[in-house]
């Protein structure tokens, strides 16, 4: 009897996501939001971004497109 066979992709681990507090600047995993809110910040709701994400993608990734020319 094999009940708990579980797929190889699927190893029931959940995926960790680092965060950092827009407010504070401190960085921890999104299972510890709730924690690090009530903790620091006395409860109050602070927003986060993903931990070394640029604050606009946009612009960060202009230096690195290339430019096509239309000339044949």
């Amino acid at each position: 009897m094999n009940f708990g066979n579980k797929n190889e992709t699927n190893s029931g681990k959940r995926k960790r996501i680092k965060l950092e507090c827009l407010e504070c600047g401190k960085t921890f995993d999104n299972d510890y939001k709730q924690k690090h809110e009530k903790n620091i910040h006395n409860g109050k709701k602070v927003g986060t971004k993903h931990f070394g994400a640029p604050k606009n993608p946009f612009e960060a990734s202009k230096p690195n497109s290339k430019q096509v020319s239309k000339n044949p």
